[in-house]
This record gives structure tokens, sequence and C-alpha cells, in this order.
């Protein structure tokens, strides 16, 4: 099953676009987002980030991402 959600996270990431507030659930497929939107440095430099979960804000931070309160 991981596969379909990495596949998801990817779809989802394609459509992320430069300058965008982005607002995240919680979830597997949703860290799996993060964590493809932290590798690609030119994406992750130009976005905000925001989550009502803890756990997503909280892997967001790590990844050094641009996260703004909920």
């Amino acid at each position: 099953m991981s596969d379909y959600k990495k596949q998801a996270a990817k779809t989802a990431f394609s459509l992320i676009k430069p300058g965008q507030i982005i607002g995240l659930g919680d979830g597997s497929t949703v860290l799996h987002l993060v964590d493809l939107i932290a590798a690609n440095t030119a994406v992750s430099a130009t976005i905000v980030l925001t989550s009502s979960s803890v756990r997503t804000m909280q892997r967001m931070k790590e990844l050094g991402l641009t996260v703004a309160p909920c």
C-alpha cells in the first residue's frame, strides 16, 4: 500500500507552485509529501506550510521548512 501513498504524494507535489501557502493534514501520505517538498529546495524555499496536525508540524520543522502557525 505504501507505493500507492507515495504515488499520491508525488501527484500532490506536482500541483505545488512557487509562492503558495499550503495547509496539510495528517497521515502517512502527507508525511511522504512533506519529505518530497523538503527534498526540492527550489520549491521549499518559496512556499509556506501549515497544518492542524502536531505530527505534521513537527516533521516540517524537523526538515527546516517554513511553517506558519495554524
